[in-house]
């Protein structure tokens, strides 16, 4: 018999899904601007709807599949006299960073990672059988959990996004320069995530790189389609969020969790990107709209 250690396996026993319903919202409707650390995924099944993601305005019809990527500014919104029904899913990305979508002895990159690269901020297409199938799958097995039910639904996870790389991805392969590329890229958004809550120099992150502030600044905004600086506003505003909505924490004391001393700027900020003050917001999220 052969005998293995914990280490030799890779574990998709706990569930990426935060969520996972069928919904439906009757006009007017409007969830304003706001982020989030996981994908979102939108099945429209009935009606129409309107969503600005990343400042762009989406309108979505019964049949749309979207994709929106973490970290995403985006609203929602159902007109007046409209009505919309939709599946709707959350899921957290880290477990799809440890599976690797390409190896090579050059480099190698990861589900997560390879998506982001690929897609600017969203994704959206008609919806079809394959896509169907599986964002059924994955409510249904959410909705109605049984002992292997955070497997399934990882598993059909994977697939969704399988799905969704095969096409961004197609006139565009991964290649070694991708590789180190996404290398700094990976770096940076890593160092933002151990880093927020003090202050964050571009030149730190770059010299920890051995690359130039302005090639950094470059590549970042190539891949990413937004500055780096703009990046970490929205992060530090994304946990602000996240204090907001899980905590009574007073709003001076949130502006300082997430490396803001000044509480006047973190108004200011969290207006720029969110498009709200920060007391509106939470009574906003408190209200439940």
């Amino acid at each position: 018999m052969v005998s293995s250690t914990s280490s030799d396996y890779f574990d998709i026993s706990a569930c990426a899904v935060s969520g996972g319903c069928l919904q439906s919202h009757s006009g007017p409707y409007l969830f304003g601007r706001h982020i989030h650390t996981s994908f979102e995924v939108y099945l429209i099944t009935q009606g129409n709807c309107f969503m600005n993601i990343n400042g762009k305005d989406i309108s979505c019809k019964k049949d749309d599949f979207i994709m929106i990527l973490p970290n995403t500014v985006h609203s929602f919104e159902v007109k007046e006299n409209e009505q919309c029904e939709f599946l709707h899913i959350h899921f957290e990305p880290e477990l799809f960073a440890h599976i690797l979508v390409k190896k090579t002895p050059e480099f190698s990159i990861s589900l997560s990672d390879a998506l982001l690269f690929h897609c600017d901020f969203y994704y959206k297409q008609p919806s079809n059988i394959t896509l169907f199938n599986l964002v059924t799958s994955i409510v249904g097995v959410y909705q109605n959990p049984n002992s292997y039910s955070a497997i399934s639904t990882n598993l059909y996870v994977a697939q969704l996004m399988l799905y969704v790389l095969e096409q961004v991805s197609k006139d565009e392969p991964l290649t070694p320069s991708v590789h180190v590329q996404n290398r700094y890229i990976s770096y940076t958004l890593q160092y933002v995530s151990e880093h927020f809550q003090e202050k964050i120099l571009i030149p730190d992150i770059a010299k920890e790189l051995n690359i130039s502030t302005r090639y950094l600044g470059k590549l970042f905004s190539r891949h990413m389609n937004l500055t780096l600086a703009n990046y970490i506003n929205i992060y530090r505003i994304n946990q602000a969020i996240q204090l907001m909505s899980s905590t009574d924490m007073p709003l001076v004391d949130i502006a300082l969790s997430i490396g803001l001393n000044d509480s006047q700027h973190f108004s200011r900020l969290f207006y720029k990107i969110i498009n709200m003050t920060p007391g509106k917001y939470r009574k906003m999220i408190q209200k439940g709209e």
